[in-house]
């Protein structure tokens, strides 16, 4: 599962689809204040 997670990311970072992978990470974690 972990690997799969990974490879997500990689492909949505590889894409360019930041605003997707942020949305997506955000399901499972606090919003990260990145300034």
């Amino acid at each position: 599962a972990a690997g799969a997670v990974m490879v997500v990311i990689g492909v949505l970072l590889v894409t360019g689809h930041f605003a997707m992978l942020t949305s997506f990470l955000a399901q499972f974690a606090p919003p990260i204040d990145i300034g």
